[in-house]
């Protein structure tokens, strides 16, 4: 028997008893309620474990309860995502995050079962076929928009399928795009939980939540404060240090995917600063904002640097007016000080004029007096 036939036997065979442990775990605790699809999930593999219905309640181990959901989550899309920020805030909240440390849930029924680590699925059905299917579209959107309701409520039409598409694309809970997101902004990796603990809400500018400015009030570098120099390099480095942290901590989809994101800007770019900063400000900030990285280029955004980048940069161009009003007080300047001298010359050329006319003037002698013989005239008489 297959490993797919052998999972359907076995659903089949614990059907009845998925739908009580559902309806136990679809209660209201603590003043909150866990989704239907996060229960549907656990319920499914706490009835493959075989756990007793008495066993599921409120009351259970938080720890045990979380471990549970990650399995069940893993499992049900191919070991590709781990399980959202906010199913495991609903799971703390519902079940009030009691960590008992009482021994693990025994399998079997009335608790005569050897203990187990909760859910540990290769003690149900060892194939490890079952742990390969991978998630389509349907599915990750159904599972996301639940999420994203959460996260981004004021959501609504053609924005909430924009930000729903974007997570599809991506293959990243809406959690884990707002995670990309400041990770980008901040160059260090922010988790789902810290962008929650500072209220950064999905889809919004990233530079405009509180760390990211609390860190650039701090003196720590930012993306726009690196995007500001133009200096491809930086901008370069910046990411590359983006993509080696996001590896470091296991996030290889968020790593390969900023990892092709730069390598190819900066190819078609050929390297140019200006515009790499231009199209990832336009991306960022204007196009895409606070989606993570839902297509690696887009081609509209590229046609406008393009066409702009033939003229000067905004930074380009405020010098070149700053050297035009300099040219110009300059001249303004000569022209005066040339104005200047204009009339001195008028001045000086009349005063010329009029001495050479005036009666014993220089160049004209006084006709009323008689003019001076040489010397040696005198000496000859």
């Amino acid at each position: 028997m297959s490993a797919a036939e052998k999972l359907a036997a076995k659903l089949e065979a614990v059907g009845p008893l998925v739908e009580e442990i559902a309806e136990a775990l679809s209660v209201t605790s603590n003043g909150a309620k866990m989704g239907s699809t996060l229960v549907g999930l656990i319920a499914t593999d706490l009835a493959l474990a075989e756990v007793d219905v008495s066993e599921v309640n409120p009351t259970m181990d938080f720890t045990m309860l979380l471990e549970a959901a990650e399995a069940a989550y893993k499992r049900e899309y191919g070991g590709m995502l781990d399980l959202p920020g906010s199913s495991k805030v609903q799971i703390k909240r519902w079940a009030g995050a009691r960590a008992a440390s009482a021994a693990p849930m025994a399998v079997g029924g009335g608790g005569g079962g050897k203990p187990i680590r909760m859910y540990d699925l290769a003690s149900v059905c060892s194939d490890s076929a079952l742990s390969v299917k991978k998630p389509s579209k349907e599915m990750l959107g159904q599972e996301y928009a639940e999420e994203l309701s959460t996260l981004a409520p004021n959501l609504r039409g053609a924005s909430k399928i924009k930000a729903l598409n974007a997570c599809v694309d991506q293959g990243l809970s809406p959690g884990a795009v707002a995670s990309l997101c400041l990770t980008m902004h901040a160059c260090r990796v922010v988790t789902e939980s810290e962008a929650q603990d500072n209220e950064y809400v999905f889809g919004t500018d990233p530079s405009q939540c509180k760390l990211i400015r609390n860190a650039k009030k701090s003196g720590v570098k930012t993306l726009a404060m690196v995007l500001s120099d133009h200096d491809y390099l930086e901008i370069n480095e910046w990411f590359n240090t983006v993509c080696r942290l996001l590896a470091e901590d296991e996030r290889q989809i968020e790593s390969a995917r900023v990892s092709q994101f730069i390598s190819r800007l900066g190819a078609i770019l050929s390297g140019n600063g200006p515009k790499v900063a231009q199209y990832i400000e336009k991306y960022m900030c204007r196009h895409h904002v606070g989606l993570g990285l839902p297509i690696l280029i887009d081609h509209d955004i590229l046609a406008t640097v393009n066409s702009s980048a033939s003229g000067p940069s905004k930074e380009e161009f405020s010098e070149m007016n700053k050297l035009v009003k300099s040219l110009k007080e300059t001249v303004a300047k000569t022209s005066t000080e040339l104005n200047t001298l204009k009339q001195q010359v008028t001045t000086l050329k009349t005063k010329v004029e009029k001495a050479n006319f005036k009666p014993g003037g220089q160049g004209k002698p006084d006709p009323k007096k008689p003019s001076k013989k040489p010397e040696a005239e005198v000496e000859e008489e």
